[in-house]
C-alpha cells in the first residue's frame, strides 16, 4: 500500500479507537467490571443463609414476526424481543466503579462478557422444539444496570415452538398458539416471576401464507405444581391466527359451485339429444 493513503488509514482508525476508548464506559467493552470478590454467580441476590426474600423478576416481550406456521407439524416460528428486569444490590458497586459516581441517576450499558458474570433468572420456554439468538454480526442482546443494582436485560429470540393445530372448522378456523416460559430451578419461594405489563406488543399487519395474525394478544399468569408440593408460576402469552377464507373461497369453493350449476344444464337439454348431454356430463365430471 502507497504510504500517501496509509497514513490517512491509520489515523482514522487511531481517532476510532479513541472514541471507542472514551466511550468504553457506556458500552462495556475494555472497562474493569471490578465485581466485587465475594460474589458469586450462581447465588441469588436475595439469598441470605438460610434465609431471605423471593427474588421479583419481571418480564416483556416484543413479538417482531410470526411464521411460518407447519399444520403438518403443528408448529409455529415467533421472532421476538424477550426482556428480563431484576434488582441485583450486590452490582450497584460494579455501577459506582464503572461511572466513578456513588450516586446519579443514570445508566450504563454492559457487553455480553458481563452478562456471563452475573447472576440472571432461570428460565425456559415450555413445548419449545428450538430456541436461538439471530443475529450474524454480533450477539443480540442488550444488558443495563442503574446505580440502585436494577437490570434491564432485553435479548432477541427465534423460537420454533409446538401449536396445537384443531382443523375441525377448517377453512373457516381460528388458532391459537401459546407461549409459556417459567423458570426450573426456583420456586415461587425463590422466584417469583410476573409481567411488566398486562398485554404483549406486535409488529403490526402480521400475515403468514395461510393466516392472518390478531394484533390484540393477551399475557396470562398460572400456577402449577407438577405432582410435589411447591409451585411454580407459569407466563404465557396467546397469538390468535385467523385463517384466510378468501383464498379458499376462490380456489376451492367457487370452482366447485360452478361445475355444480353447469351440470345442471342437462335438465334444461331435450332428453333426444343424446351426444349433448353426454359431453356435458362427460365435462362436469372432468
Amino acid at each position: 500500500m502507497p504510504l500517501v493513503g496509509f497514513w490517512p488509514f491509520t489515523l482514522a482508525l487511531m481517532a476510532i479507537a479513541a472514541v471507542a476508548s472514551e466511550d468504553s464506559r457506556y458500552c462495556g467493552y475494555g472497562v474493569d467490571l471490578k465485581i466485587p470478590d465475594d460474589y458469586d454467580r450462581t447465588v441469588r441476590p436475595a439469598f441470605q443463609g438460610n434465609q431471605g426474600e423471593a427474588d421479583e423478576v419481571q418480564f416483556g416481550m416484543f413479538i417482531h414476526s410470526v411464521g411460518p406456521v407447519e399444520e403438518s407439524k403443528m408448529t409455529v416460528m415467533v421472532d421476538m424481543y424477550f426482556r428480563q428486569y431484576w434488582q441485583d444490590p450486590r452490582l450497584a458497586q460494579v455501577y459506582r466503579s464503572v461511572t466513578n459516581s456513588a450516586s446519579g441517576n443514570g445508566t450504563v450499558a454492559l457487553g455480553k462478557d458481563y452478562l456471563q458474570a452475573i447472576w440472571k433468572p432461570d428460565i425456559f420456554w415450555i413445548d419449545s422444539l428450538e430456541v436461538t439468538q439471530p443475529g450474524a454480526i454480533s450477539n443480540s442482546l442488550f444488558l443495563i444496570l442503574d446505580q440502585d443494582g436494577n437490570i434491564f436485560y432485553s435479548t432477541r429470540l427465534l423460537l420454533l415452538q409446538r401449536c396445537q393445530i384443531n382443523l375441525r372448522y377448517f377453512p373457516f378456523d381460528r388458532q391459537e398458539c401459546r407461549l409459556c416460559f417459567e423458570s426450573y430451578q426456583y420456586h415461587d419461594g425463590l422466584q417469583k416471576m410476573s409481567w411488566i405489563s398486562n398485554k404483549v406488543d406486535i409488529t403490526e399487519n402480521q400475515i403468514t401464507a395461510n393466516f392472518l395474525i390478531e394484533k390484540d394478544i393477551g399475557v396470562q399468569s398460572n400456577i402449577k405444581s407438577y405432582g410435589i408440593d411447591l409451585d411454580y408460576t407459569s407466563l404465557c402469552v396467546t397469538i390468535n391466527m385467523k385463517r384466510k377464507v378468501d383464498i379458499y373461497i376462490i380456489n376451492l369453493f367457487l370452482p366447485s359451485i360452478s361445475l355444480v350449476v353447469l351440470s345442471w344444464v342437462g335438465f334444461w337439454i331435450d332428453k333426444r339429444a343424446v351426444p349433448a348431454r353426454a359431453s356435458l356430463t362427460i365435462t362436469t365430471i372432468l
